[in-house]
């Protein structure tokens, strides 16, 4: 499906058009938004709307959001800024994990569900260095607030390292729930 040709069709939406302007006397720019429904996306309808932001002394942006939702005026400033701002910080999450963080743009096994497995864990080990290091660590030490993320997981390698495991470690298993 080509959206950018059913685009198009924004012109006769005259009706579906918003214009905000942002902070005290439009101090912070103007954010101007126009959506189309009910455009085919496979076998689904959507709704696309193009959310121009012209901040004041910057550049300006355009976003471009595709929803499920019928979009009226009343709630298309919701819609984009509650749930399309949303998506903003799933993204930089991604992109940090990605470029960043736990390394998820190397390419580690062709076979799917190892890909997959792998995912999962570097993900589970991600959500734990943060309720680790920024939930707690930071919140807690002084010395830790003032370390970077790369001290911090040294010094934590480095106690583990030194720290002898305990003779009696149960057995290391599966658990496998049946339905």
């Amino acid at each position: 499906m080509e959206v950018h040709a059913d685009l198009a069709l924004l012109p006769l939406h005259r009706s579906n058009h918003l214009r905000v302007w942002k902070g005290q006397d439009g101090a912070e720019g103007l954010r101007d938004l126009r959506w189309v429904e009910n455009l085919p996306l496979g076998s689904h309808k959507t709704t696309v709307v193009l959310c121009g932001e012209m901040p004041a002394g910057e550049d300006p942006v355009l976003y471009v959001y595709a929803t499920n939702l019928m979009i009226t005026s009343d709630r298309v400033l919701e819609a984009v800024s509650a749930s399309g701002r949303e998506r903003h910080h799933i993204e930089d999450y991604f992109n940090t994990a990605k470029n960043h963080g736990i390394g998820l743009g190397h390419v580690f096994c062709a076979n799917s569900n190892v890909s997959k497995n792998l995912f999962v864990l570097l993900q589970v080990a991600a959500i734990l260095w943060t309720i680790i290091c920024h939930g707690f660590l930071k919140r807690v030490f002084p010395w830790a607030a003032r370390a970077t993320d790369m001290a911090l997981a040294h010094a934590l390698g480095e106690g583990m390292r030194a720290q002898l495991f305990p003779a009696q470690l149960p057995h290391p298993g599966q658990i496998r729930f049946v339905t």
